[in-house]
This record gives C-alpha cells, structure tokens and sequence, in this order.
C-alpha cells in the first residue's frame, strides 16, 4: 500500500500528500507525527525542506556515491561535484536496502 508522495517544484521546495486511501484505512499511521501528521492535502516543512523523516530513509554517502556512479560513470574524486536532489536519491536506492524506513 503506498502511504503517500512526495513532489518536488522548480524551486527545490518538497511537499508530501497521504493518498486518499490510505488515509481511509482503519489502520493509517502517520511517518512522524511531529512533521507529518495523518491528514489529507499537501504539507510542506519550513523552507520546502524534505521532511527529516523522508530523508532518514535516503542512503548514506557510500549509497550517494555509488548511485553518482551507476548514472554518470563517475568515480572517486571525480564523483564528489556530483549531487542530485534527494528523490533522485530515495527513488535509485531500491526499496530492497537495509534501512530504517524501508520501501515507498
């Protein structure tokens, strides 16, 4: 079941939405209440930020690293000016990693 999406504007600003059904079942919990409380519409942090609980489940830097590597060749040195925005990041993990949040 998918718990809900996230969106991400030109601006680099993230919002994230709880999908209609999964609010409707009996059992919805929310990510983290604290930023992501269990109601329906988009919900956007401080500064468009991606919410801390999302980007708990984003690899780590050997994780960035290798992704940098699968989708531009680049290695070593040559990888650290490579950056993408955290869902390119969250999407290229693979929903099949050891991790605290697991799949989306």
């Amino acid at each position: 079941m998918v718990a809900g999406r996230v969106d991400r504007d030109d601006q680099d600003r993230y919002r994230f939405a709880y999908g209609r059904r999964y609010l409707a079942r009996p059992n919805a919990i929310s990510l983290f209440p604290n930023e992501l409380p269990l109601r329906p519409g988009d919900q956007e942090q401080t500064g468009g930020a991606l919410p801390s609980c999302l980007c708990d489940a984003s690899p780590d830097a050997w994780g960035r690293r290798v992704i940098i590597n699968l989708l531009t060749g680049q290695k070593g040195d040559a990888a650290y000016g490579v950056d993408f925005n955290e869902l390119i990041y969250l999407l290229e993990s693979g929903s099949d990693r050891i991790g605290g949040a697991g799949s989306f």
